[in-house]
């Protein structure tokens, strides 16, 4: 069996942002629990991909406390935002909207985001290519996503 990536997989994977230190979804500088900022839609872009763009909206994030998670303390950030934009890829253009509050532990050390929680609700309309055939595509309901990075 060849575990090697296909040609669809690696498109995507090259599309794919990793976890970095000097994201701009986070404020400058030490601050403390309590805090509360704002960050345009622009700022979600690393953790929603590539593929996403014509962002618009804001997240209203506040750093409720420090929590350890497997042996490192982490910063926990609580977050709600309302977003647009539109989903391009190889197989068409989607409009998307969603609204939602998340939950992210950033660790103090690495300040890398090694966990998180999203739960919102997400619409996905527009046309897309599938099996050869164009479609109308419309989805619209709850959505949950759950997500762990360790370092090694």
């Amino acid at each position: 069996m060849d575990n090697k990536p296909t040609d669809k997989q690696r498109k995507k994977l090259d599309k794919r942002e990793g976890p970095e230190s000097d994201d701009p979804l986070y404020p400058e500088g030490k601050v403390k629990v309590g805090h509360t900022w704002s960050s345009g839609a622009e700022a979600l872009k690393r953790s929603l991909g590539k593929g996403l763009t014509d962002l618009e909206g804001k997240v209203d994030q506040t750093f409720a406390r420090v929590e350890d998670v497997n042996g490192e303390p982490c910063a926990v950030i609580e977050m709600k935002g309302k977003l647009k934009g539109r989903l391009k890829d190889e197989d068409g253009d989607l409009e998307m909207a969603m609204e939602f509050k998340a939950t992210t532990w950033r660790s103090l050390k690495s300040a890398v985001d090694v966990k998180e929680k999203y739960a919102g609700t997400i619409t996905i309309s527009g046309k897309q290519k599938t099996d050869g055939m164009t479609v109308q595509l419309h989805l619209k309901g709850p959505f949950t996503a759950d997500g762990t990075t360790t370092l090694k």
